[in-house]
């Protein structure tokens, strides 16, 4: 196996290019501070002999990393044909690996298969294996791996590549879809990211060019020329090459202690100002939002009422196991279930393929809760595993016996259940709708457990205790619910 490590790394990718890209060796280091969320790139093959081998690396990637690529690229065996893009989760990172098929390449004579991996932060296929078939193209083209890792630095470093026959891949451009959930979060949004990931860019250009010895002047120059109409006005980026220059070491902003909430809210709509008057200038096309998963309809209309015993196990945080013989169907229909539940961020809990195998229990074991999608026929019996199984070729809900009884449904659960339904038959209802429903109605039974919530912690927290869940004297069934919905949501005194 060829490991290339970070030096030799970057001279293939930097050496050879001019004189305006030596900045991606200074972001390469700067690349060590958290800010990119692409991570590591990996490569192996099968030759023309039916060898697969682990070929290179950067910057580098463990043993158990390499067992389970190898277990999910499906170039071992007797494989005729591989999936050609998947992607899973392991130890908080996600992989997506893009398997392609060598035909007549001058530059790969004795490559039948290759799988190239990307291990990133973020979940986000489409991105990803948009990136990872560019990659791909152009490693079938030139057979030179220098030259993809190239592109790969200039993702990981400045959010784009370019290429004579994809074009420019922006990272944003997948960034900046809307979430199925609606809300508006103009500090946490991706356009704010965005406009912060710039001003961060451009200070990192100014302390670069201050370690090159380059005067405010010269520095202001290099800027126009690199921006244009882009750069920073004359005297603010005097001021940020005064700050570096007398000591300044942080991109980040100076913290303000004085600073509202109010304040923040104005900085921010000002930087969104900011946004859409270059997005004029460049007449940028309309941010599109993200085409929205129709499977969630579909998920309510497969399982008709009994839906709901999906919605409930979300929301109480149970362990869910969804079964599929095809790769494809699966990795589609686990994607669909955190849609339910709008209101919870992040997908740390979504392991969209995992195999029986040692290493990737063990990794579903040590998660409380989780969604993870299964191909083994097998899973059922499983149970130690699950608390709910769904099986979507079968059309089949099954809840293990220990988890029955915090399953009990309940008239709400029944009123929830038949609206869904009846939303998802529904020609006039956009997926949109449905998610913004399903989120309305999760909204008025946390609103219901929160007025339970009497008693404060040392820090003034409210919490629901189970007396005080008793005092209402609700239906055994109601009250089982409630505790249990109290303790996913973290508001149980006990």
């Amino acid at each position: 196996m060829k490991e290339l490590g970070v030096e030799d790394a970057e001279k293939n990718a930097i050496y050879g290019l001019d004189e305006g890209n030596y900045l991606l060796r200074y972001l390469v280091m700067l690349s060590g501070d958290g800010r990119g969320k692409t991570q590591t790139l990996n490569h192996c093959e099968r030759d023309t002999n039916g060898d697969v081998l682990w070929t290179w690396t950067y910057p580098s990637v463990s043993t158990t990393q390499q067992s389970l690529v190898l277990r999910k690229c499906g170039l071992e065996g007797e494989h005729t044909s591989v999936q050609p893009f998947v992607y899973g989760q392991l130890g908080k990172t996600w992989y997506y690996i893009n398997c392609t098929e060598v035909f007549d390449s001058d530059n790969l004579p004795r490559v039948a298969q290759f799988a190239l991996v990307l291990w990133a932060k973020d979940f986000s296929p489409e991105k990803y294996e948009t990136l990872c078939r560019i990659l791909s193209k152009t490693y079938c083209k030139t057979g030179n791996p220098a030259t993809m890792l190239q592109l790969y630095l200039s993702v990981v470093t400045r959010g784009s590549c370019t290429t004579e026959e994809n074009g420019t891949f922006l990272a944003r451009d997948f960034e900046s879809r809307s979430n199925t959930s609606g809300h508006t979060n103009l500090k946490g949004g991706c356009i704010y990211d965005f406009i912060m990931d710039c001003k961060l860019e451009k200070r990192a250009n100014i302390k670069f060019c201050i370690l090159l010895g380059k005067s405010g002047t010269e520095t202001f120059q290099m800027k126009q020329q690199a921006y244009g109409n882009e750069a920073k006005s004359h005297p603010v980026c005097f001021e940020g090459h005064s700050c570096f220059k007398s000591g300044r070491t942080s991109l980040n902003d100076e913290e303000r202690s004085s600073q509202t909430a109010e304040d923040e809210e104005i900085e921010v709509r000002i930087l969104l100002g900011h946004f859409l008057s270059f997005a004029t200038s460049k007449k940028c096309s309309e941010l599109q939002s993200a085409p929205l998963n129709d499977l969630t309809s579909k998920l309510v209309q497969t399982f008709g009422l009994e839906s709901i015993l999906i919605y409930t196990a979300l929301l109480l945080k149970k362990r869910i196991i969804v079964y599929h013989h095809s790769l494809g169907s699966l990795l589609a229909w686990v994607r669909t279930f955190p849609s339910m539940m709008s209101h919870r961020r992040g997908y740390d809990y979504l392991f969209p393929w995992v195999d029986l195998a040692q290493d990737e229990i063990l990794e579903l074991k040590s998660s409380l809760w989780y969604i993870a999608g299964s191909r083994d026929s097998g899973i059922g019996s499983r149970t130690d595993l699950y608390d709910v199984l769904v099986n979507v070729p079968a059309r089949e809900i099954t809840v293990a016996p220990h988890a029955k009884e915090s399953m009990v449904m309940t008239k709400s659960h029944r009123d929830i259940a038949v609206f869904m339904v009846q939303l998802a038959g529904s020609e006039e209802i956009t997926e949109l709708h449905l998610i913004r429903e399903i989120a309305d109605k999760t909204k008025e039974l946390l609103d219901q457990l929160r007025t339970l919530a009497t008693v404060k912690t040392p820090e003034g927290k409210l919490m629901v205790s189970i007396e005080s869940i008793r005092e209402k004297n609700l239906p055994p069934a109601l009250d089982n619910f409630l505790f249990n919905l109290a303790i996913a949501e973290n508001l149980i005194m006990l």
